[in-house]
């Protein structure tokens, strides 16, 4: 017995599906503001130390925070609430992101550091299990191929 699969449109994806489109939309506004934290960080980090070195650790630790987080999140994503999850983890991430104000000399970037460690931990906790949850969901109702180009279309449009 097989499945039948049918064509759907991106037009019809997002139109057709108000919960993909509230959360694709959601997911465009999230990574424009995590593009705009990237550099506002690394300007910051650049303006207040003078060195490369210094912006390149800032990478380093935004790297290293989401690749050890990251095993935890399907876990937590698993037991519990995924949409509760997802809006404490924002209001937690708003709190640290406003700790960001505090920086004001070359002498307190570790704190630019920590925070950042935390806001991308965060992220990487509880942001990716969301979108491998969501495609595990629109396999469910064939619809991978158009949701995972829609995906990957919003990651990317703000390189």
């Amino acid at each position: 017995m097989t499945a039948e699969i049918r064509s759907v449109s991106y037009r019809e994806l997002i139109s057709g599906n108000k919960n993909f489109r509230n959360l694709w939309l959601g997911q465009i506004i999230s990574l424009m503001g995590d593009w705009f934290n990237l550099i506002a960080t690394a300007i910051l980090t650049a303006n207040l130390t003078g060195s490369g070195l210094a912006v390149g650790g800032l990478f380093v630790i935004r790297s290293l925070a989401q690749f050890v987080s990251s095993p935890f999140g399907g876990v937590l994503a698993d037991r519990f609430n995924r949409k509760k999850i997802l809006i404490w983890s924002d209001i937690l991430r708003f709190f640290i992101v406003l700790g960001f104000l505090l920086v004001k000399d070359a002498s307190q970037i570790w704190l630019l550091y920590t925070l950042t460690a935390l806001q991308l931990g965060i992220s990487g906790i509880f942001f990716r299990p969301r979108m491998q949850f969501f495609l595990m969901w629109s396999q469910k109702m064939r619809l991978v191929q158009p949701t995972r180009s829609l995906q990957r279309h919003g990651q990317r449009c703000w390189l």
